[in-house]
């Protein structure tokens, strides 16, 4: 019954509705309002990894996408700081101007998240959208991530391409200019 109020996938839809909510500040799920439901539908369309934070605690409902960023099998009801502790000091601000209303999309810089041991580290960019309850109040924010590892590796490998090619102009000019300082001395020239 309770998977049926979400336009969700199936194995979403029941991962949600059998976590238990109650442990939670947004309480049991058949008492969540309209704006937090709407939201978390809409959290589950995105084809992003992203997560729905809800309430004075930061409570995460998750996609599953989201669920695969961090090395913990599930983060359903985790507080979102308890969550990004690792890098809240770089997210924090970010969060709370979404909390006052603000939008805003961070790639630059992107933020290095390390998923599990052994596992490669990813680049992401983060959107932070705030969502409203009923009466119009900033309710929580929608965090979509975004993984940038490709380009913030391109960077990298052009920037160490520039780089050496800059190395080898200076070893060229170094090794010139003994060779042109002697020539002017050989020919009096100064």
């Amino acid at each position: 019954p309770a998977v049926a109020c979400f336009a969700i996938d199936r194995a979403d839809g029941e991962r949600i509705a059998q976590f238990d909510w109650w442990r939670t500040s947004l309480g049991p799920l058949s008492r969540w309002p309209a704006s937090l439901r709407i939201a978390v539908d809409m959290m589950h369309l995105s084809p992003f990894p992203c997560a729905v934070v809800w309430g004075a605690d930061l409570c995460v409902v998750h996609n599953d996408g989201y669920r695969a960023l961090r090395a913990l099998p599930d983060a359903l009801g985790m507080a979102f700081d308890t969550l990004w502790s690792d890098i809240w000091p770089a997210v924090g601000p970010w969060v709370f101007k979404a909390l006052e209303g603000h939008s805003n999309f961070v790639e630059d810089p992107p933020l290095r998240i390390v998923r599990s041991e052994g596992a490669e580290p990813l680049w992401c960019a983060f959107g932070y959208a705030p969502l409203h309850d009923e009466l119009g109040n900033v309710a929580g924010f929608l965090h979509t991530v975004i993984e940038t590892t490709a380009s913030v590796e391109a960077h990298r490998h052009w920037r160490e391409q520039v780089q050496s090619f800059e190395r080898q102009v200076e070893q060229h000019v170094a090794e010139r200019e003994p060779v042109s300082y002697t020539h002017l001395r050989a020919h009096g020239d100064r």
